[in-house]
């Protein structure tokens, strides 16, 4: 589990006062960096030995500590032999990271950073890593509910580096005030599946992507949020 750090420097900025900057780590009483995932499979079953049929139906890839990742992992397996049974299966991976804001009443402006660490590709369960790592995901997001199926102001990416810099103003102060616009659920990264598809693929191919060190640099009038610090 991460700890919260925190660094602070003061700004003069001409016209405007002081300001704050404060960089966060993901909060530890918040939601952690973690991932989900979620499978669809379909069988043409054939009786038993179709039943018995385990492989290829459930994720490959799981987050390290202070990672989330993203991506899809495609499974099928044409059938064969004397009692032939047809596997589709489809994992698709997305990742939440989120930030304990309740020291804030309103900011000036919110920036999150992340690190873009490793990435895979082939078909299962031939894997092969990549250098440099590619970025799967596409977009982020506000996760509108716990279980982070469902999120929303999408915004997209930047093209893909060793780091990556999204502007978030707009979402961080959605999170603000009492009650809040949005509940804070966390950010949602999540690409280039966004939704499983209505039909399973007819083929193997896997693209992850794993992103870690994760902070957020928020820009605050220090007198318009007694509980930040001053």
């Amino acid at each position: 589990m991460n700890r919260l750090s925190i660094s602070i420097s003061l700004l003069i900025l001409t016209g405007c006062g002081t300001v704050n900057s404060i960089t966060l780590n993901p909060s530890p009483t918040a939601l952690n960096p973690s991932a989900i995932t979620w499978n669809g499979d379909h069988r043409d079953t054939e009786g038993f030995w179709c039943s018995i049929i385990t492989y290829g139906l459930g994720p490959s890839f799981s987050a390290g500590d202070g990672q989330t990742l993203s991506g899809f992992e495609d499974f099928f397996d044409p059938g064969s032999g004397p009692f032939p049974c047809v596997v589709h299966s489809d994992d698709v991976y997305r990742g939440v990271v989120a930030f304990d804001l309740s020291q804030f009443d309103n900011i000036v402006s919110a920036d999150l950073k992340f690190s873009v660490d490793s990435s895979v590709t082939g078909a299962p369960p031939t894997f092969v890593g990549q250098n440099p790592p590619a970025c799967n995901a596409t977009t982020l997001g506000m996760a509108s509910s716990s279980d982070l199926r469902a999120f929303d102001n999408l915004v997209s990416l930047p093209p893909c580096g060793p780091s990556l810099d999204v502007g978030v103003s707009d979402q961080v102060r959605q999170w603000l005030g009492s009650p809040p616009a949005h509940p804070n659920f966390g950010f949602v990264i999540a690409g280039p599946k966004l939704s499983l598809p209505d039909d399973l693929p007819d083929d193997n191919n896997t693209n992850v992507t794993w992103y870690g060190n994760f902070q957020l640099t928020v820009l605050y009038d220090p007198s318009q949020n007694p509980r930040a610090p001053q």
